[in-house]
């Protein structure tokens, strides 16, 4: 009888996670758009409602999101700040840039540093970051939605917004 309990058991097992899987495979490919012809124009605008303060200058922050999951917890796109301006970001999720044009003076975690063209940076969801931006600067970026184990699991081992020094 314990042996037919934990057949079924790991047929339960392997039955929902092929399941979850099937969900998450058909959220995919209902999201994704058809296979491109050709290049198509990507067109920054103004962003409204964006999570920061601004200090100094006026940064006219311009973005365009180019790609989604189909859960919406990854998503895609390139951003543009002008400068002389200076901001405190505020990340909700996980983002990581790649610095296509210009620089910014970075303010992180406790640390200053300076990310130019060609340089990857990676911020934690609850942190914010000092930004000073001396010209102009164009990101592409991607932001990852965190789950709770992987919040939880930052609060745990402190490597998480809780362990970030004020910068200084």
């Amino acid at each position: 009888m314990v042996r037919k309990n934990a057949l079924w058991f790991v047929f339960g097992a392997v039955a929902s996670w092929a399941a979850m899987h099937a969900v998450s495979a058909w959220q995919h490919l209902d999201a994704m758009p058809a296979p491109s012809a050709g290049g198509q124009p990507l067109v920054m605008v103004p962003m409204e409602g964006a999570t920061a303060t601004v200090h100094a200058g006026t940064p006219n922050f311009r973005a365009a999101s180019y790609s989604a999951s189909g859960d919406g917890r990854v998503q895609s796109g390139i951003f543009s700040a002008e400068g002389p301006s200076t901001f405190d970001w505020h990340y909700g999720v996980d983002e990581t840039v790649y610095i296509q044009e210009g620089e910014v003076h970075l303010d992180y975690m406790g640390r200053r540093f300076v990310a130019k063209p060609g340089e990857t940076v990676h911020f934690q969801a609850g942190t914010r970051a000092h930004w000073h931006v001396p010209r102009y600067v164009q990101k592409s970026w991607t932001v990852h939605e965190p789950s709770r184990l992987v919040r939880w699991w930052r609060k745990l081992t402190g490597d998480g917004p809780e362990a970030a020094r004020p910068a200084g």
